[in-house]
């Protein structure tokens, strides 16, 4: 079971990374020669409100699992080197 959500982690993290690509190649900034001044603070503001709004929500969320993921294996390592340090077994914990 856990092969099945590391695996699919992997394809979520693969399938919105290839979207940030594609989203950041298709933006205004490498359009052609009539459009290449940058865009002012609002239209700035547009894209990134609205035009990059699920893509960074779902980065968003795979990190918050990334993070949450990691701070359960520290959880786990350091309950462990406890354990080992004061000579405990599984039975007394």
């Amino acid at each position: 079971m856990m092969g099945l959500a590391q695996t699919f982690i992997r394809i979520l993290v693969l399938i919105s990374a290839t979207i940030l690509v594609v989203l950041i190649t298709d933006s205004m900034s490498f359009a052609d020669e009539e459009n290449s001044a940058a865009p002012d603070t609002s239209e700035m503001a547009k894209e990134i409100l609205i035009d990059w709004s699920i893509p960074l929500l779902i980065l968003g969320c795979i990190l918050a699992m990334a993070m949450i993921g990691a701070s359960y294996l520290i959880r786990d390592e350091r309950r462990t080197n406890l354990e080992v340090e004061m000579g405990w077994t599984e039975g007394e914990t």
